[in-house]
């Protein structure tokens, strides 16, 4: 239930700690630009339908899903028996355990059933664990920032924009009657001391 994501974070960035905030920003902007070059760069190496990572967890699955006994129920409901006793809906993607559900990659009882089948356990992983996605995500760039001391020239053919003020008023309306209505204007004279019907 702990995170220790923040204090990764910083021995990440041990070395920009004590920076001015500007130059800890340009030291973050430069760790992001290297992080997304390097993983794009790894990830064209890779030959896997999922990431290396998932294709890891997927093998352990696989090694346990080997001593389990697989019985078909009704359509593509299955009932896979080992330790214990868990339907997989393969329709659903779904396990009695919750594995394939809370994980995305089918879970041992799962792969029992796809290896009966002769099916191909890449084709029921979530696609977040795909290589097209992993390469998806880190496919756009980071683009360096100018030094301040020497600025970007400016494209001549490109419109400068003119920012200018909202049109309406700050403040409150400059009397009530402005904005109230008749019907409103009653209800707010309506006392029960004074009202004639009340009596």
């Amino acid at each position: 239930m702990t995170s220790h994501f923040g204090e990764l974070f910083y021995s990440w960035l041990s070395d920009a700690g004590e920076l001015p905030i500007t130059q800890m920003v340009d030291v973050i902007r430069g760790k992001i630009m290297e992080l997304i070059y390097t993983r794009r760069a790894d990830s064209n190496l890779w030959m896997s339908r999922i990431t290396t990572s998932m294709e890891e967890k997927l093998e352990k699955e696989n090694l346990k899903a080997r001593n389990l006994q697989v019985l078909l129920l009704a359509g593509s409901t299955w009932e896979v028996r080992g330790d214990t006793i868990e339907v997989v809906d393969m329709d659903h993607w779904g396990c009695s355990c919750k594995g394939w559900q809370l994980n995305g990659l089918p879970c041992c009882h799962a792969i029992a059933v796809i290896t009966c089948m002769g099916w191909s356990a890449y084709d029921y992983c979530s696609t977040y664990f795909t290589m097209e996605m992993y390469r998806l995500t880190y496919s756009e760039t980071v683009h360096p920032v100018p030094n301040l001391d020497r600025p970007v020239q400016a494209d001549p053919s490109q419109v400068a924009v003119t920012v200018t003020p909202p049109t309406c008023y700050a403040g409150r309306p400059t009397a009530v009657d402005d904005w109230l209505s008749d019907e409103v204007r009653k209800a707010l004279g309506h006392n029960k001391s004074t009202c004639k019907e009340s009596l």
